[in-house]
């Protein structure tokens, strides 16, 4: 384990003595916040180096360039603390895996078009059972192959999963 990398050639040296079993989980954040971070840190044991003069320094510039190199690309100011543990340990399968049955739910929290579609489509194979709610959608286009799908009253991915149970809202809000 190492919180220090700063240049694409450390992960590149490490990779080449660790192979393949080296997991590069790159932190960053909006430069908002990394300012905001960097100027509410504890200070008893650094020097008292401004931010802007930080980001001049010819090493902390290419620490951006790591994101290049990494295998995950975890965004903590966009995400809870628990999300971030979550997306950076989940391929180093430090946690059993659980067999209970669980539901899970996405929900879009822009303006429709944040690839919703997609993401289930993609995962649907996983579930026993695919849900849709509310009235139809103006269509997701999901990728498949040889060529996308598109839904617009069934769950995406439904094509592909003829063996799941589908539910679908009625009328009167039941799911039948």
């Amino acid at each position: 384990m190492s919180d220090s990398a700063r240049i694409p050639g450390q992960i590149e040296a490490i990779r080449r003595i660790y192979g393949v079993e080296v997991r590069h989980v790159h932190l960053t954040a909006t430069d908002e916040e990394l300012r905001e971070r960097y100027e509410a840190r504890s200070r008893e044991d650094d020097e008292a180096v401004a931010y802007d003069e930080l980001k001049r320094n010819r090493t902390e510039r290419q620490i951006k360039k790591l994101a290049e190199v990494a295998d995950i690309v975890v965004l903590p100011d966009r995400c809870s603390k628990e999300a971030v543990l979550v997306r950076a340990t989940a391929p180093l399968n430090l946690y059993p895996r659980l067999n209970d049955a669980l539901v899970d739910v996405l929900i879009g929290g822009q303006f429709r078009s944040e690839g919703k579609g997609n993401i289930v489509g993609h995962i649907a194979l996983e579930y026993d059972l695919l849900v849709r709610v509310g009235g139809p959608n103006a269509g997701h286009q999901v990728y498949a192959e040889p060529k996308p799908e598109k839904y617009d009253h069934l769950p995406s991915g439904t094509r592909a999963c003829t063996e799941r149970e589908v539910a679908l809202r009625t009328r009167h809000g039941d799911l039948s």
